[in-house]
């Protein structure tokens, strides 16, 4: 998994864990669905972010927007291939919530003005970092938990950076 220099400006400090898994295991593949592409996820964060960037004015948070999306692909990247070697074809769909539900562009918050929708940005940080933290308590596979783990990390720091240009 590349990443330049200028994604890491966006991302925790930290290297990210090997993607693995213990064994496979439909179920947990199933769980992760949802943090790859449902309303709280990672294709709603990088097309929100992506959506926001391209319309934002200010070329310093447009950027910050697009820096972001680029981290949120590096999780998508990582919940594909965990996805993948728990067994489950990785789709756009949840499983999980919403019992079968393709990935809609009705899940992304287009939002008003730059704050609006930065506002929205960390709420959506949260929302994330929260149903991570359910999947953790779900999932018994000590490599799934180390990876969903890391990416709170890089979720923790997109609020703090969102946080700061919301000033």
């Amino acid at each position: 998994m590349g990443q330049s220099d200028n994604i890491m400006k966006c991302s925790a400090k930290l290297k990210y864990p090997e993607v693995r898994v213990e064994k496979s295991n439909y179920n947990y593949g199933l769980i992760l669905l949802d943090d790859l592409a449902s309303p709280i996820s990672e294709v709603t964060a990088v097309m929100q972010y992506l959506n926001h960037a391209y319309t934002i004015s200010d070329g310093k948070t447009g950027g910050l927007m697009e820096c972001i999306a680029k981290s949120e692909m590096i999780h998508f990247e990582i919940l594909s291939e965990l996805i993948r070697k728990l067994g489950v074809t990785p789709v756009y769909a949840n499983f999980c919530g919403s019992c079968g539900t393709y990935w809609n562009a009705s899940y992304v918050y287009y939002g008003y003005d730059t704050k609006d929708r930065i506002d929205n940005d960390i709420q959506g940080e949260k929302a994330a970092i929260a149903q991570y933290k359910r999947h953790i308590d779900m999932i018994d596979d000590k490599y799934v938990k180390e990876n969903l783990e890391r990416i709170i990390k890089d979720e923790e720091c997109h609020i703090a950076l969102l946080t700061e240009a919301g000033k």
